[in-house]
């Protein structure tokens, strides 16, 4: 695609803004006490920015809306339809709606940053989410989605993309190895199709969580995820791990509690960085602990 250079100049000075908010942010959400989630309205909102908690209310503001909280709120269809026109937005937060359709004019928040929707059974995602060029974070859960489009290849900023309790199988498209910002990957509790070999071009990515998926075997792209500090693979029927996996000179916490490993290769050795090492739940007996034990000497290792 090529792009209008005089488009391109005009939209820095957002960029710029848009950036030095960003790090505002994400400066008082660190600065907060304890380890808890920052609030994405703090995190991603401009600094004093309103946000709404009636759609009614928003769609007749005369001010531009940045900010929709929408949680257990009983959602009109003729004003749910009308929720494309809000066009700056840059959080939404949907929260046990009774909804099972996205509409098409979602493509229209083309300034998202962060999505989230958790109680509603979506089962089919829009393609027009195509258009959300400014999306960083999307946090999914109990969807009954069976797939993504193509489209979410465009989500080039994108960092953290998780999803939750889906009760269909899921099949990610080939375009999702285009989400090369992502650092942070979290499916839990949906069976997974098997991955995309594109999976394995995320060089970025920092964090990996496959829990419950269904998983027989982890696909070799998985290995080449060089920059990998943390990978999770709780509750699958995995019995063994690609070779290359132990060659990730970043991995510094490897999870593959309740699988069916009944021995790891000796390779385990080159994990030279691995702190913690979580093993409960497989059929890995007291010598195989021993060995484990003697290769990471500098490892927690938890088996039981």
């Amino acid at each position: 695609m090529v792009c209008n250079s005089d488009s391109h100049t005009l939209r820095l000075p957002f960029l710029f803004f848009l950036a030095s908010v960003l790090a505002l942010n994400v400066c008082n959400a660190q600065s907060s006490e304890g380890t808890q989630e920052p609030d994405p309205f703090t995190l991603y909102s401009p600094p004093n920015a309103v946000t709404y908690k009636n759609l009614k209310s928003a769609l007749s503001s005369k001010d531009k809306v940045y900010n929709l909280n929408l949680t257990n709120s009983d959602l009109e269809p003729k004003l749910w339809a009308k929720v494309g026109k809000l066009r700056d937005l840059q959080v939404l937060k949907l929260g046990f709606n009774h909804l099972s359709v996205l509409p098409e004019d979602f493509g229209n928040f083309s300034s998202l940053l962060y999505f989230s929707s958790k109680g509603n059974g979506f089962n089919a995602w829009p393609k027009t989410t195509g258009n959300w060029s400014s999306i960083m974070q999307i946090d999914l859960e109990d969807t009954r989605l069976d797939s993504l489009p193509a489209e979410i290849g465009n989500w080039s900023r994108l960092k953290t993309f998780e999803i939750q309790n889906n009760s269909d199988t899921l099949s990610l498209p080939s375009s999702f190895g285009f989400l090369n910002a992502l650092t942070d990957v979290l499916i839990f509790q949906t069976t997974l199709r098997p991955l995309p070999s594109a999976f394995s071009n995320l060089d970025n990515l920092r964090s990996l969580t496959l829990v419950s998926c269904g998983l027989k075997t982890l696909p070799a792209g998985v290995a080449q995820l060089k920059n990998l500090t943390e990978l999770i693979l709780d509750n699958n029927g995995l019995e063994r791990l690609p070779l290359g996996i132990y060659h990730l000179k970043n991995l510094n916490y490897l999870s593959i509690r309740n699988n069916k490993f009944s021995k790891l290769s000796e390779h385990i050795c080159y994990l030279k960085n691995l702190s913690k090492l979580d093993v409960r739940g497989n059929s890995l007996d007291q010598s195989q602990i021993e060995t484990i034990k003697a290769l990471l000497p500098g490892c927690q290792v938890i088996w039981k």
